[in-house]
This record gives C-alpha cells, sequence and structure tokens, in this order.
C-alpha cells in the first residue's frame, strides 16, 4: 500500500479504513475487521492454538499470502481486536514481497485486552495495539456517538468491543 504512514497508528488506522471499507468518508460500526483484512490481502483462519496465544501473523514458504490466525479460544470481541492487531503488524512492518517461513508476531494473552496500559516494552508490539485500538474504535465515530449521550455499554455493543476497551478508547481520544 504505497502512501501509508507508519509512523502514528491513529493515522495509519485511518488510512486503511478509508482505502478498504468506507464508504462516501463514512465507516460503519462495527468495524468489519475480517473484510479489512482481505481487502488488504491477508487470509484470515480461526485454530485453536496454544493456550495462552491469541493470535500469529505466518508467511509460509511457497505462499504468495500472510496469514493472520486467531485463537478459537477467545470470545467474539477478544478475536476482533487480536485480528485488529496482526492487521497491525502486517501493515506496519510487511508490505509489499517478504519471502522467508516464519511466524512473524504472536499476541500471548497476559492481560485483558492487549490496550490496557502497557506492560511491554517492545515498540512493535504497542503500535499494533494502538493499531487496533483505531481501527475498531475510529475516534470521530465514537466521540460522535459519544456526544449523543449513548450509555457506555450501548456504545461498546454496537463497537463489537468491551466496556473496558471503550473507556481507555474514550481516555486517549479526550488527551
Amino acid at each position: 500500500m504505497t502512501g501509508l504512514t507508519t509512523d502514528d497508528p491513529d493515522r495509519a488506522a485511518r488510512q486503511i479504513l478509508e482505502t478498504t471499507i468506507a464508504t462516501g468518508g463514512a465507516v460503519r460500526v462495527p468495524v468489519d475487521v475480517t473484510r479489512v483484512a482481505c481487502r488488504l490481502g491477508l487470509a484470515v483462519e480461526r485454530r485453536l492454538l496454544e493456550p495462552g496465544v491469541d493470535g500469529l501473523l505466518v508467511k509460509l514458504e511457497g505462499q504468495t499470502r500472510f496469514r493472520a490466525v486467531v485463537s478459537s479460544r477467545c470470545d467474539l470481541d477478544r478475536r476482533r481486536f487480536v485480528l485488529a492487531h496482526e492487521i497491525g503488524h502486517h501493515v506496519r512492518e510487511h508490505q509489499g514481497p517478504w519471502t522467508g517461513e516464519a511466524v512473524l508476531g504472536r499476541v500471548e494473552r497476559h492481560r485483558e485486552l492487549s490496550m490496557m496500559p502497557v506492560t511491554t516494552t517492545d515498540p512493535d508490539e504497542r503500535w499494533a495495539d494502538d493499531f487496533a485500538t483505531a481501527l475498531l474504535m475510529p475516534a470521530g465515530v465514537v466521540a460522535t456517538l459519544w456526544s449523543t449521550g449513548m450509555d457506555l455499554d450501548v456504545l461498546a455493543r454496537r463497537l463489537g468491543v468491551t466496556p473496558a476497551a471503550l473507556t481507555l478508547s474514550l481516555i486517549h481520544i479526550s488527551e
């Protein structure tokens, strides 16, 4: 994807939404994160992964597409976040040709939400978490809906995220 800004995860997520699923500049929620992945050329799989691993970004030798693999152990909200996180890794690090065989990223479930205050010092993981948050909860959409007085739980369900995730997003938006 040419012209993509990867220095800022919020801006990168907006660009991805605009180029993959926005209609007339508007994004419908909940964001169809599987459709975003497919439009970016990612294959999406749900598999039973080892305990403690929620997702992987892989590309096997001889294959032309990356695969975002999400654990079937996760509930729907978590699977959506994990897939958005893997899209973030793909967008930031793996655009264009790549050869080899490797597991390129893992999401380990070490806290309720990857976007909880970080315990990781890995800037790539933090970037992918921030990207996923911005992709699933576009700031403009969240601010508009929140300003109508919509209840937190109702808004979280509408966005397809947990109330805890939405609370953190609202804090981030208000900063």
